[in-house]
């Protein structure tokens, strides 16, 4: 998976990418060895490491956009899977964001929603392996893999929610009148 997200990232000048802590191997691998080896890892690659919570802000034209990051946060819901990414922006110690992601279950969702009468956008990762007989042991259907995509506007804040990479690609194609 490491290999394919970082061959994607053809052109790294033009995306951004951040990890956050895990919570299966990372403390682990530290309890036995003393040291963190995901932050050696990911700085061995030129890659931003944040640990427990991350915050960036992106410029992009007139607009930046501030996305706040996690593996994992309380309030979580089986029934409205982003109920832990919106807890995470109201509580979150960064403070405010329009961007707000969280990993760590099995099951992914995005929406688009008002905070303070803000537009936001909060994502649940899905799971990225294509099998995992763990999950299956705990009751979860296979896997299906959610990993939408946000294109923001660069004239004013604005979001369009796609449900992967190839309907972004037809919603810019649209948006920039089939060019």
């Amino acid at each position: 998976m490491l290999q394919y997200a970082l061959s994607v990232l053809k052109e790294p000048a033009k995306k951004v990418l951040f990890v956050t802590k895990d919570n299966h191997v990372t403390q682990r691998l530290k309890n036995a060895t003393g040291i963190d080896w995901s932050n050696k890892m990911w700085s061995d690659l030129n890659i931003f490491y944040g640990g427990e919570e991350i915050r960036c802000e992106i410029s992009l034209g007139k607009q930046s956009y501030v996305i706040s990051a996690r593996h994992s946060y309380r309030g979580r819901s089986s029934v409205h899977l982003t109920a832990s990414a919106k807890t995470l922006l109201k509580n979150g110690k960064y403070g405010d964001a329009d961007i707000v992601m969280l990993a760590h279950t099995h099951e992914g969702a995005a929406e688009i929603f008002h905070y303070r009468g803000i537009p936001r956008v909060a994502i649940q990762a899905s799971t990225y392996k294509l099998f995992d007989p763990y999950a299956k042991s705990l009751g979860y259907d296979d896997p299906n893999i959610f990993m939408p995509v946000i294109l923001l506007n660069p004239d004013k804040k604005e979001f369009c929610l796609c449900q992967d990479v190839a309907t972004a690609a037809t919603m810019l194609k649209a948006l920039n009148k089939g060019r």
